[in-house]
């Protein structure tokens, strides 16, 4: 889904590489309910059913996948680990469209099933007992340590809008701030 982060990021490392300050080291983002992330990314979602009639076959599964970054889309269940029941039905999709997959990046995975008429959310940060997932090392989520890995393999060093991490900070004694 479309949103500023990128743009952001882009304007901040273009300043930075020719050696100037960023122009504007903040960025605002407004936090709505997870149903408005989706109701906002419905144009796309016709978009993409629509490439689905243009280029797939009646017999295979149509899915859409639609992608939001949390600091595009920041919704206000973003803390709750399970977010399906809060979703409203994607009953009007078009007839023809199986599944949607929403990935509110980089932590929430959804699917709406056409089929059984309901969201589930779906985990894969989770490990057994014992094991450490890619990217704990580094205090990484799975997405993230799986980005960062796929970046290096095909050679880009870019920074990824995925890897970011939030803090939040409070007024010091000195009238500054302190994070944690």
């Amino acid at each position: 889904m479309p949103g500023q982060v990128r743009q952001f990021d882009a304007a901040i490392e273009r300043a930075l590489a020719r050696g100037e300050e960023p122009g504007e080291p903040t960025m605002m983002t407004r936090i709505v309910s997870v149903n408005d992330v989706v109701h906002a990314g419905r144009g796309m979602l016709d978009k993409a059913a629509e490439q689905l009639r243009r280029k797939s076959f009646p017999e295979r599964a149509r899915n859409i996948f639609l992608i939001a970054h949390m600091l595009d889309h920041m919704f206000v269940e973003v803390l709750d680990v399970v977010i399906a029941h809060h979703l409203e039905p994607l009953t009007d999709l078009p007839e023809d469209v199986d599944a949607v997959w929403m990935l509110f990046a980089p932590v929430h995975l959804v699917v709406w099933s056409v089929a059984e008429q309901r969201w589930t959310t779906l985990f894969y940060t989770a490990a057994a007992p014992g094991q450490e997932l890619p990217g704990a090392e580094d205090e990484d989520d799975l997405l993230i340590a799986v980005d960062d890995e796929f970046r290096r393999q095909i050679g880009d060093d870019s920074p990824s809008p995925y890897a970011f991490k939030l803090t939040t900070s409070r007024p010091d004694d000195d009238g500054g701030n302190v994070a944690s």
